[in-house]
């Protein structure tokens, strides 16, 4: 057997080489996927994303091993679907919400989970899918944030989170808002609610073409009583 049919022989069957193709395949996806994270400071980084492959790309060789080497009868799927199910508590540490619920992380947390999918790939030898997948989410991870964040800082519609002093009378606030052009869509208790501060929600729209988001959010928190503004 030359060498080109036994690695054709060795990407198709358990072999020393196909194992260790498959592990290196699902390395490479999870530091693609990692490094965009980890170079944004998230928690869940570069090392994470690759143990995580590696991790789900073992449940599959494994599975493998026991069906086809050992003759142990079972659903071939069983294990791999564990890992899918099971991935979502580790991505759940990775979402983050604050005390004035805001939450952070979604997309690391969704971010494991699609490298988990790419290891169980890469465990199956389906390295055209691993390849695919590598692709479309690093595309997502690094084009479609810089879309989504352009998207973001231009909308003109958003949610803005308010807390004050106890007992602070918003019609101020609301009527600073008319007057500078701004539409309130809805207004709500949110969030904070304690003997000293209470925070709202409040859904609105910029109609002033000459006040940005960040202005709105300076102008509300220069009002007396106001101790907190952020967009939510």
């Amino acid at each position: 057997m030359s060498f080109a049919e036994y690695f054709d022989y060795s990407v198709h069957n358990l072999t020393l080489l196909g194992m260790v193709m498959r592990f290196l395949a699902a390395t490479l996806a999870g530091a693609v996927v990692g490094y965009t994270r980890g170079k944004t400071q998230h928690a869940a980084g570069l090392r994470t994303h690759i143990l995580v492959c590696i991790g789900a790309a073992g449940t599959v060789i494994m599975s493998e091993f026991f069906i086809w080497s050992r003759g142990i009868s079972g659903d071939a799927a069983r294990i791999p679907a564990q890992v899918v199910s099971g991935i979502g508590f580790l991505g759940a540490g990775s979402i983050i919400v604050t005390g004035r619920n805001h939450v952070s992380g979604l997309t690391t947390a969704a971010g494991l989970w699609a490298s988990a999918c790419m290891g169980l790939a890469a465990g199956a030898g389906y390295f055209s899918c691993v390849l695919v997948m590598c692709t479309l989410i690093l595309l997502v991870l690094e084009i479609l944030h810089k879309v989504d964040k352009h998207y973001i800082r231009n909308s003109k519609q958003m949610f803005l989170y308010i807390e004050t002093n106890k007992g602070v009378r918003v019609g101020e606030i609301l009527s600073l808002m008319n007057q500078n052009g701004v539409q309130v869509y809805s207004f709500d208790h949110f969030g904070t609610d304690t003997e000293d501060y209470t925070g709202y929600r409040l859904n609105v729209e910029i109609e002033n073409k000459d006040l940005t988001r960040h202005g709105l959010a300076a102008m509300v928190t220069d009002v007396d009583g106001v101790v907190y503004v952020s967009e939510i």
